[in-house]
């Protein structure tokens, strides 16, 4: 039986992202210390399974995720004597946020690849362009909304696997507990007002905690489309999702795995994939390596990400890969003329009205860089239009 797709509710579409936390229970630590290997080679465990499935496709961005997956995976490669794996990259010049060629060049170089393909991308993937449009009439809407992208570079593994960098930012970054770390080593905090809420929505009693939870996701969710009783609904939930996350780092990183958008995003990848005849993983996120990877850090964590990456990659990455703090954007890449043409003519059908205003949603549309979190009502708008 194929693997199934796990699609948003209508909230969830409406705000543009999955709200509800799951329950941790259904991926959990064994608790198993015998035996128990670091968490470098967890990683490079999960990474091989990938590499004994050729040919392996990398999805490399340049950012540090993709690098470090890659940097594994030739090591591993070369130890054992394999394929090399395919680094595979998309190249979006008309998107000036997304652009890491010379990241891209510097892990590229140090790793002694040759084998790196590259895709010049324009506006061929647009959110319903024709490749989106044959994938919207196949799977409906789904969450993420450029679901569709990750499909065109699973073609490049067809018969083999693929695997990426998801899940480090949130793997390998900040947790509460770098926050409870932050306190105890950093005694004049107190002084410091803002630093004073910061660290109270992240470590203080939970009661302290909601209203600047609450304050922090309503920033996030704070869509200009969304009605008023949609935005509170999506607000509440999310908060109270973030309030479940345990102070101990070890503990957090368990119920990280347990989230729903975690949990939805990886069965969503490996659906597509497994449609397309390519084993899909995301190395980050197996549970071998974070539970190894929460061991190593203890109740309080590594003290930041570049902490993190050292420890897993000192040996296989540049340093100024390992200490970069910037990122890019990819919005603009997939909203572009097909989705403007469609804005334009967008007679208002497809979305929930009980959800959305219209009218606020078609002036997002109208930006020069609409707000990602709207991509998923554009496809539903299209697919109610023009997509049956």
């Amino acid at each position: 039986m194929p693997a199934a797709f796990v699609r948003p509710t209508r909230l969830e579409l409406a705000a543009g992202f999955f709200l509800s936390s799951s329950d941790t229970s259904s991926v959990g630590f064994s608790g198993d210390r015998s035996g128990s290997l670091p968490p470098r080679q967890t990683l490079e465990r999960a990474i091989l399974r990938g590499l004994l499935k050729p040919p392996c496709v990398v999805s490399f961005s340049g950012g540090r995720d993709s690098s470090l997956v890659l940097a594994v995976a030739v090591h591993v490669a070369r130890r054992e004597g394999l394929p090399l794996p395919v680094a595979f990259t998309r190249e979006f010049p008309k998107a000036g946020d997304s652009g890491e060629r010379a990241w891209q060049e510097l892990v590229v170089n140090h790793l002694g690849l040759e084998d790196w393909e590259r895709a010049c991308t324009h506006d061929e993937l647009d959110l319903v362009g024709p490749i989106a449009q044959a994938f919207l009439r196949a799977h409906g809407s789904l969450l993420p909304a450029p679901l569709y992208v990750i499909g065109e570079t699973f073609k490049v593994a067809e018969g083999g696997s693929h695997m990426g960098g998801e899940g480090g930012d949130d793997i390998l970054g900040s947790r509460r507990a770098t926050f409870a770390r932050y306190a105890l080593s950093t005694p004049r905090w107190a002084g410091r007002r803002r630093e004073v809420m910061v660290l109270l929505s992240q470590i203080g009693p939970r009661r302290a905690r909601r209203p600047l939870v609450e304050r922090q996701c309503r920033a996030v969710a704070a869509s200009a489309w969304l009605r008023p009783d949609a935005l509170s609904l999506a607000v509440r939930q999310l908060t109270d999702d973030h309030l479940e996350e345990p102070l101990d780092w070890r503990k957090s990183l368990a119920w990280y795995l347990g989230r729903r958008y975690v949990i939805a995003y990886q069965a969503n990848r490996k659906a597509l994939a497994l449609s397309l005849g390519v084993d899909h993983a995301d190395p980050l996120l197996d549970p071998g390596f974070v539970e190894a990877f929460a061991r190593a850090g203890g109740r309080l964590g590594f003290s930041s990400r570049t902490e993190a990456m050292a420890f897993l990659a000192e040996d296989l990455l540049p340093r100024p890969v390992i200490e970069r703090t910037t990122k890019a954007a990819f919005n603009a890449a997939y909203f572009t003329s097909a989705s403007r043409r469609f804005a334009e003519r967008w007679s208002g059908e497809g979305v929930d009205r009980d959800l959305v205003d219209i009218e606020a949603l078609r002036a997002e549309w109208r930006k020069e860089t609409p707000a990602a979190l709207s991509f998923g009502l554009l496809q539903a708008a299209w697919l109610a239009e023009e997509g049956a």
